[in-house]
């Protein structure tokens, strides 16, 4: 494995696969009993594990260590557009009614895994250099089933967001437009391997799978949570992390100065957390405090007309009392 050359292409998986474990770990930890932020905590994870499969697969120095790595990838891949239909029928509120698509895809994405667990060839048989990529994985007599599951799956999703587009208003409409977004961006950057798959040869746009990330997180945190300056002071934060990372990963550093460039980065870790966690702290007061002083405009506005309710009944309760 060589880290002392990264390639855009590689750059960019691992550029996804930040952003992904970012938004995935975030939005779980706002609220962790959630069945909503769990969801979207799953698919992110296996956008991340998928990307990072990619990341090794392009680093790789032989072909034993891309085969592992390929394999890996299209394991994880398989199981991302099953976890984006089970975060979309939670998101949706529809799940009872489709849970068994969810169910079915479980068995029918585990026989796929199996296939490359055990090691086959069904899925994956080799790796061969195609494009710009030394290894990609070749295909074998499964790939064209697993491919049709693979699409189907997300031709359903696509589905059931525009149908539902259609009937909702305010923030769920908004929302909806971002993933919709997110998902047709996401799904052109992913699709490059099956057309390498295919032995097309092209110039992968990996990068573009980050657009699908961030119109997914977009839309639960901007639309739900908090606001577009929390949203940002976040961003900001990771990229600061990943700068890091990368300059660890990509520059030839002695020992000494490696350990002091990974002593920084876990500081900087450890206090943009803590001041995430601080602002997303103030961020719930602030939205308190916001429904609290709704709360009360509205008591405010409607006290009269209660008391003078009110007041009526007690005077049509007194004459019937007079008058017995």
């Amino acid at each position: 494995m060589d880290f002392s050359h990264i390639n855009f292409y590689a750059l960019s998986a691992l550029i996804n696969t930040f952003v992904s474990f970012f938004f995935g770990t975030f939005v779980y930890s706002q609220d962790k009993k959630s069945n909503l932020n769990r969801s979207f905590a799953l698919f992110m994870f296996f956008i991340a594990t998928y990307n990072l499969s990619i990341f090794f697969l392009i680093q790789s120095t032989s072909p034993e260590l891309a085969l592992i790595f390929g394999r890996g990838g299209i394991l994880f891949a398989a199981f991302v557009p099953l976890s984006c239909l089970y975060f979309t029928l939670i998101f949706l509120d529809i799940w009872e009614r489709y849970k068994v698509f969810v169910k079915w895809g479980v068995a029918i994405f585990s026989f796929f895994a199996l296939a490359i667990v055990l090691p086959t060839d069904w899925l994956v048989k080799s790796v061969g250099p195609i494009s710009v990529l030394d290894y990609f994985p070749q295909m074998g007599i499964l790939y064209p089933f697993f491919l049709f599951f693979w699409i189907a799956y997300f031709v359903a999703v696509f589905t059931l967001l525009i149908v539902y587009y259609r009937g909702a208003d305010g923030i769920k409409k908004a929302q909806i437009r971002y993933i919709l977004l997110g998902l047709t961006l996401g799904n052109i950057g992913g699709s490059c391997n099956w057309i390498l798959a295919a032995g097309i040869p092209i110039n992968p746009p990996y990068i573009v799978l980050s657009f699908l990330v961030f119109s997914y997180g977009y839309a639960m945190l901007r639309h739900h949570l908090f606001s577009i300056r929390m949203f940002a002071v976040e961003v900001l934060t990771f990229a600061i992390w990943f700068v890091l990372l990368v300059k660890i990963l990509t520059v030839g550093e002695t020992g000494g100065l490696v350990l002091y460039d990974v002593g920084i980065f876990f500081s900087v870790v450890l206090i943009g957390t803590f001041l995430i966690r601080i602002g997303v702290r103030e961020s719930r007061q602030r939205e308190m405090l916001a429904e609290l002083n709704a709360e009360l405009d509205y008591l405010n506005k409607n006290l009269k007309e209660k008391v003078a309710e009110q007041t009526k009944e007690i005077r049509k309760a007194y004459e019937v009392e007079k008058e017995a």
